[in-house]
């Protein structure tokens, strides 16, 4: 895992299980009954589908740790966010023929070779616009640079265009929102440059272990200043409802008429942002925080802390100090 990133949560729960009861959620979002059964039925049948039987073929595949991975790119639009799904698989071989299935009926994926390693890129159709910087001088006009894949990184209008990637790594299946975001997590990055050498990590993990030792369901770590930035620059530009992050598109579905959703009619911002200060002027204020899980008989425990700048991380230093003793 990357050292720089926004956010860290790393969950454990049987898949399997999940997918045998997935379908009454599916339906309820869908709106009518037997969706998803729909749905699984003609990634089968279908013969112009990829044909794949997904509970044989790729659930039962997958492994019981799943890891998201977000962060940003700037200048901050509606895309901005980057996101990465990391699942423990064991059976790398099944899930990749699985995955490529999926992807050889899929006009708009292609295959690339990273580093020895076959990456599926799914590029988004040439007659889509790409999204405007606010503040840029861009023609909005002018065709879609769809002519080379988008690269990851932070800045330049190279990033407009939004590639997402899928791949199978190391018994690991990763989805990625974004190609280069799937490259920074496949390169061999020096041990200091990876999050267990983050001086910010290790403090929450001990502040965390304080409040809620021993095994746990769902661990989380979240560098505050920089999550909540998306959001907060998306607030103050009034595009929210526009926002294709993680959380805009939670609220979009949640906050939107069913009647202006079957239309395409964008909802109205809740909030009025555009007094907001600069988020220079207020993420000092925000610092890294972290949550656990623990699965009881009767339920969930949570537990979660946001640290303060104010105090010294020390402890985070002593920590890594006794793990290179060991």
């Amino acid at each position: 895992i990357p050292r720089k990133l926004a956010s860290y949560r790393t969950f454990n729960f049987n898949i399997g299980n999940g997918f045998q009861y997935f379908d009454t959620l599916f339906d309820a979002i869908a709106g009518y009954p037997d969706a998803f059964q729909g749905v699984i039925e003609g990634l089968q049948m279908d013969p112009f589908g990829p044909q794949v039987n997904v509970e044989e073929e790729f659930i039962k595949h997958l492994g019981r740790r799943v890891t998201l991975v977000t962060d940003y790119e700037v200048p901050i639009t509606t895309k901005s966010e980057r996101f990465l799904f990391v699942v423990e698989v064991s059976d790398a071989q099944a899930v990749s023929a699985a995955i490529a299935k999926f992807m050889e009926v899929d006009q708009h994926a292609y295959k690339l070779d990273v580093d020895g390693v076959t990456v599926w890129e799914i590029r988004e159709p040439a007659d889509e616009f790409p999204e405007l910087e606010f503040g840029g001088e861009l023609d909005p006009l002018a065709p879609a640079p769809h002519a080379a894949p988008a690269e990851g990184g932070h800045g330049g209008a190279g990033n407009l265009v939004r590639n997402s990637a899928v791949c199978v790594f190391d018994n690991h299946l990763l989805i990625a929102s974004h190609l280069g975001f799937l490259k920074s997590a496949l390169a061999n990055s020096p041990s200091n440059e990876t999050l267990a050498a983050a001086g910010d990590y290790h403090e929450v993990e001990a502040a965390m272990s304080q409040l809620l030792d021993g095994p746990a369901a769902v661990r989380c770590f979240v560098r505050t200043d920089e999550a909540y930035r998306p959001t907060y620059e998306l607030l103050r530009q009034g595009k929210m409802p526009e926002s294709e992050t993680l959380l805009g598109r939670f609220l979009n579905r949640l906050l939107t008429a069913p009647e202006d959703e079957d239309e395409g009619v964008l909802r109205k911002q809740k909030i009025d942002g555009r007094q907001l200060p600069s988020f220079e002027m207020v993420r000092r204020y925000f610092s890294p925080a972290g949550a656990i899980v623990r699965s009881d008989e009767d339920g969930w425990f949570v537990v979660g802390a946001t640290l303060s700048k104010r105090d010294p991380q020390a402890r985070a230093g002593r920590l890594i100090d006794e793990q290179t003793r060991r």
